[in-house]
This record gives C-alpha cells, structure tokens and sequence, in this order.
C-alpha cells in the first residue's frame, strides 16, 4: 500500500499474496452455568489504558532505517492521526493484544490491521481480500475458516485474529526469527521475500529487509507499521494526541448447542439487532434477519441476559439448522 493509498484509505485494501496456514479455531473463555449455552469472553482486561500493554509488548527497532523516520513525519502532518487510529481500534484491540500476549510476539504486530484495513473487520479489496487481516478466499479456505453463501469468517475478528498470527508464526520460522522479513512476506508473500533474499546473498550484499529489492508497496509496508509504533510509544513528543482505549471486556461469545435465531434473540432479550450485526460482520447482511446460528458475539455485559433468551428460543424453536461456526 502506497503513502498516498495510506492517506486516502476508504475501505478498498490491495490484495495480498499469502501462503498456506494452519487453522486457529479454538476460543477458551469461562462457562456459566447454562443448560443448553456457553458464554466465553472475547476479550479481557481490567480498565486500564490498552494502549499500555501494547507499548509495554513492544520488542522491533523503530529507529533502525530513514524510511521510518519518513513515514513518521508524513504521518504527523495530520494532528488527529492517532486519535483516528485509536477510535477504529476500539472495539477489536483488546482481542489482538490478547492473542498477541499469549504467543509473546512483538506487539508491533496489533498495529498490523491498521495498516491492512483501518481495523475494518468488513474491509474488501479489488481483488477480494477480505477482513481486518486482508485475507484471500483461497487462503482463508486452506486455513480452516468457512467461506460459504452465508459466512465469510475472514470478517470474523477472533478467527482472523488467530489465524493471521499463526501465518505470521509461520513466516517468522521461515526466516529465522526476523519479524520484518516476516512482515515483508506478508505483504509481497515469501516467495518473493526468499528470491530477494538468494539475489543480495549472491551479490554479496547484506539480507536484512532494509537491504532488499522488494516491491515499493513491501518497501514502505513496514516502516509504516514500525512509524505508527514510534507514534504510540509516546505520542506527546511528536505532538500527537492518543486516546486511551479502556482495557476490558468489549464482547463475549454465546455458543450455543441448539441454533438461535438472530432477530428472535435480539428482540426477546432487548440488545439492539444493529450491534449484534456489527459485532458478527462474518455473518453475510442477506441472512442476518432470518439464519439460525450456534455462535454468537454479544455486547459484553449482556451474555448472561441473552443465555437465558436463548434457553427460553431453544426449548420452543422449529430447529433446522444444527451445525455450529467452529
């Protein structure tokens, strides 16, 4: 992605060449005491600032090329930058800190999804990468997520989440440990990343991702990612203001072992039908109103309130559908 596409960005992201990754389906969480649903947290926290954790998980050198530097200071002309990042990342953050956390990567790595989407989980590309993570279907399928008529799970944050982490894994095994190479891979793809690698072995040259011809769009992909973390490692030096995300619980997950009807659920328990849309984007909008589901993200706080719609919906409903999202 370009500097220019960077500072435009209305949603359509270039697609991505990736390669091959294993699934990451599990979600762990607490079980309340329901006879018929689960309810596990999606994300945690105790209130605090998130963005502390994110700086306090921060491992990369962000002083290591001009490049940075150059991108730090094209950021910085628009005084409301940060603000804007911080407000996009809000409901998804404490998700991709969590999963980051508990693989103890860089946490360079959450800013990743700003640069890819604005952390857009309903993002699509030209090219039909799809999600905050910009995904591709052939990727996303090799993977374990479901592409079907009616689910696109790349849109779904904490399957996206885990399995962008788990190809990040991948790359940075593939490449000895070096996260900007494993950045690089996952915007040009490895392949290209390993030829650009054999061709500076060849010439004698030095094989750090500083050092390599790669593709203008790779060659500015990380240092926007390594900016943006110089930018949130204190904002107030370079004048800059970043909202606190509070650092807590934004949604949980009902799993349920009998389908629930979406519109049933919503105006039986009184939580709004357009948040339980926006919080399920991997749920197609021309199903929404009438498919029945096993999972199901749900406004933090109101997972109790709706397990027990949802026992009530189960005991009554006509099921047709017993398959679950994972």
């Amino acid at each position: 992605m370009s500097p220019q596409t960077f500072q435009t960005y209305s949603g359509a992201v270039s697609a991505r060449e990736y390669g091959f990754v294993r699934p990451a389906r599990d979600i762990a969480g607490n079980t309340i005491n329901t006879r018929r649903v689960v309810r596990t947290e999606v994300s945690a926290g105790n209130g605090a600032d998130l963005w502390n954790r994110v700086r306090s998980g921060m491992r990369l050198d962000l002083h290591a090329d001009t490049r940075i530097d150059s991108m730090l200071n094209q950021f910085r002309r628009d005084p409301r930058y940060l603000e804007k990042m911080s407000g996009k990342a809000t409901p998804y953050l404490s998700t991709i800190v969590n999963e980051i956390e508990r693989r103890g990567f860089p946490m360079e790595l959450a800013l990743l999804p700003h640069v890819e989407s604005r952390y857009n989980p309903a993002a699509t590309s030209p090219k039909a990468a799809g999600g905050m993570w910009q995904f591709m279907p052939y990727t996303a399928r090799e993977m374990g997520l479901r592409l079907d008529h009616d689910t696109d799970e790349r849109r779904d944050v904490v399957a996206s989440t885990r399995a962008a982490l788990d190809y990040l894994a991948q790359l940075n095994r593939r490449f000895d440990g070096n996260w900007e190479l494993a950045m690089a891979a996952y915007n040009c793809g490895p392949g290209r990343v390993d030829a650009a690698i054999e061709a500076n072995r060849r010439a004698g040259k030095a094989t750090d991702f500083w050092s390599l011809d790669l593709p203008q769009e790779t060659r500015q992909y990380v240092p926007q990612i390594l900016a943006t973390a110089r930018l949130v490692t204190d904002a107030r030096q370079y004048g800059l203001t970043l909202p606190a995300i509070a650092d807590r619980p934004r949604a949980e997950m009902l799993v349920s072992r009998e389908p629930m009807n979406l519109v049933r659920v919503a105006t039986s328990s009184g939580v709004d039908f357009a948040e339980i849309q926006r919080l399920n984007p991997e749920i197609k909008s021309s199903w929404f109103g009438n498919k029945d589901i096993n999972q199901l993200k749900v406004p933090a706080g109101t997972g109790a309130k709706l397990s027990a719609s949802v026992a009530k919906q189960v005991r009554v409903m006509s099921l047709t559908d017993s398959r679950t999202n994972g």
